[in-house]
């Protein structure tokens, strides 16, 4: 929701990859140290690969709708979590 209403994407889709890679790492924390039994482990963990991957495709289709208004990025990423997003716009646009 925060992401469709706020005028620059970029950070919020780039903090939201951020708190997915957490969640991962606490998922393995999780099961690492037998909190989370292995079945619930694999069930989540498909989940939040699942989970990045609607991210990353966010990410590229904002990616590509600003290629097609003319203002780039530099250092895109196309899917999955990780990467940085740094558009160069030669005008500001709302998207």
């Amino acid at each position: 929701m925060e992401a469709n209403k706020k005028y620059y994407k970029k950070t919020t889709l780039q903090e939201l990859d951020v708190e997915i890679m957490k969640l991962k790492a606490y998922l393995r924390l999780s099961y690492n140290l037998k909190f989370l039994p292995s079945k619930k482990y694999e069930i989540w963990s498909g989940k939040s690969v699942e989970l990045g991957r609607m991210v990353g495709g966010w990410i590229k289709s904002t990616k590509k709708r600003l290629t097609i208004l003319g203002i780039g990025y530099s250092g895109c990423r196309s899917a999955g979590a990780g990467g940085t997003m740094a558009p160069t716009p030669a005008f500001s646009t709302s998207i």
